[in-house]
């Protein structure tokens, strides 16, 4: 430790000892330089997982730009053809018999944005389940007006149209229907672009249902450009029609009326103790026209005559009974006293022949 030499001061191994130093310091040294190899390769390979999630997020985030941005490219402006577009109906119930019709009044209007060429159609269908008895809807036009309410039609009244086009009829006329056959679509054109707003009072009608039942009605709107095809719009309307059966009792205010011979109706009334009709009781057998007539007229409790009940004729006396559609004499061998009329049509009298024998 005290010595002066001037030698550096390092560790000198002699001997077999040597090459076992050395290698241990080696393998240190080599075990230091792994590790800080790892170290660095384990905080290369996060950084670049944690960049490659950023990158990953960016690119959904672009992806879904990008696809709104296509999206956004893909949607076409809308332009409404028509606007202040307005549908109301005066009753959404309505009750009627069976054999009846049911009518309900539409008000429709709208404004014109662009031209002429713009329209709108009306479409009528039945949406319930019993549509295939529903009978026919018919449309036609009772009022027509524009800026300045017009009744009836005038030379800038909307031109009208059944179906899908419109302008069939000639301006200033009303578009009628004489229920021919199914008018269940009309559309709507002003007459010029001058004209923007077009208003119409339009008649709509369930006619004779074949059933009773409950029937939806709901009016469509669609509209069309220069003859375009048409675009589902609104607004839309629904009406309701309950049809139930007629009455078909025979009220009290019905009549069975007698004739002599082959009489009608319109042949006045005769009276039970009429020597003409005791004489015509007591003809001959032979004779080939009936000696009276019997003329039955079943009425029902309303208005319109519904009345449809089963009747019987019965005779008693030396007499017999045909329906008067019989042409020919009664003979003993088909000739009844007794003769019963199933449901015979409404509102038809009945006449009933009544035979000598």
């Amino acid at each position: 430790m005290n010595s002066r030499s001037k030698f550096p001061r390092r560790v000198r191994i002699h001997g077999g000892e040597c090459g076992a130093v050395a290698r241990a310091l080696h393998h240190e040294t080599k075990s230091l330089s792994l590790s800080a190899v790892v170290e660095k390769v384990f905080s290369t390979t996060n950084e670049r997982k944690s960049m490659s999630k950023k990158t990953f997020f960016k690119r959904i985030a672009l992806t879904a730009i990008a696809a709104l941005g296509f999206g956004m490219l893909s949607v076409t402006s809308s332009n409404a053809i028509v606007t202040a577009h307005s549908l109301t109906i005066d009753a959404a119930t309505d009750a009627i018999k069976l054999g009846e019709s049911a009518t309900a009044t539409l008000t429709h209007s709208f404004v014109n944005l662009t031209d002429a060429n713009d329209s709108v159609t009306l479409r009528a269908v039945v949406t319930s389940a019993n549509a295939s008895q529903a009978g026919t809807i018919m449309m036609s036009v009772v009022d027509s007006y524009t800026s300045t309410a017009n009744s009836g039609a005038s030379a800038d009244s909307p031109k009208y149209g059944f179906g899908s086009a419109p302008g069939t009829n000639a301006v200033g006329t009303l578009l009628t229907s004489n229920y021919a056959d199914t008018r269940d679509s009309m559309t709507i054109a002003p007459s010029t672009s001058a004209v923007r707003t077009q208003g119409s009072s339009i008649q709509l009608k369930l006619y004779n249902p074949t059933a009773a039942g409950t029937y939806v009605v709901t009016v469509f709107t669609t509209t069309s450009d220069a003859g375009a095809a048409p675009v589902s719009s609104t607004p839309s309307v629904t009406w309701t029609v309950t049809v139930t059966a007629p009455d078909k009792t025979a009220h009290s205010s019905s009549t069975v009326t007698l004739r002599t011979g082959d009489g009608v109706l319109s042949d006045g009334v005769e009276g039970v103790d009429s020597s003409t009709l005791y004489n015509a009781y007591d003809a001959a057998a032979t004779d080939t026209a009936p000696e009276a007539t019997i003329i039955v007229n079943q009425k029902s409790a309303i208005s319109t005559n519904t009345a449809q009940e089963s009747f019987t004729v019965t005779i008693v006396g030396e007499a017999w009974v045909t329906a008067s559609t019989v042409a020919l004499r009664p003979t003993a061998g088909n000739g009844v006293k007794v003769l019963t009329f199933a449901y015979p049509t409404a509102g038809t009298p009945v006449a009933v022949d009544i035979w000598s024998t």
